[in-house]
C-alpha cells in the first residue's frame, strides 16, 4: 500500500514538473516575442530619424536583416537578400568587402562605387550586436 502511494506521488510530481517545463517554455516564447517586437519598435524609432539610409547586415551570412524607411525608399525592400547581390550584383562577397575587414569594433568610412546607384557612395560601417545576438554591421 505504501509503495502504491509513493509511486502515485512520484508520478504526480513528474507530471507537475513536465507541466512546469511546458509553461516555462510557453511563457518564454511569449516573453521573447514581446522583446523582439519591442526591440524592433525601438530600432525603427532610432534609425528612422534624419535623412540617412541605414541597413543592418549579418556579418556571417551577408544577409540584409534590417533597412530603415529611407533605405527602402532608395533600394526597395531588400531585407533577406545578401548585400553583395544588391550592391555589387555578385553571387559572392565583394573583393574589398568591409564586413570582412572591420576589426576591434571600430567604425570605418569608405567611398565605394555602387553599380546600383551608378555613382560613388560614402559608407560608414559600424559593428553592432543585433537585438537577437547576431554580429552585424550598421551601414
Amino acid at each position: 500500500m505504501i509503495y502504491l502511494v509513493c509511486a502515485q506521488f512520484c508520478k504526480f510530481v513528474q507530471n507537475m514538473e513536465k507541466k512546469k517545463v511546458e509553461w516555462d517554455m510557453s511563457f518564454g516564447m511569449i516573453r521573447d516575442e514581446l522583446n523582439t517586437e519591442e526591440s524592433k519598435k525601438i530600432i525603427d524609432s532610432i534609425l528612422n530619424v534624419g535623412y540617412m539610409a541605414s541597413i543592418v547586415i549579418d556579418r556571417s551570412s551577408f544577409e540584409i536583416i534590417y533597412e530603415n524607411d529611407k533605405a527602402t525608399e532608395l533600394l526597395g525592400d531588400r531585407v533577406n537578400m545578401r548585400c553583395h547581390e544588391v550592391f555589387c550584383t555578385n553571387d559572392t562577397p565583394c573583393m574589398d568587402c568591409p564586413l570582412t575587414t572591420i576589426r576591434n569594433g571600430k567604425t570605418i568610412t569608405r567611398e565605394r562605387y555602387e553599380e546600383l546607384f551608378d555613382s560613388t557612395v560614402t559608407w560608414q560601417y559600424t559593428p553592432i550586436k543585433w537585438f537577437d545576438g547576431r554580429d552585424a554591421i550598421l551601414a
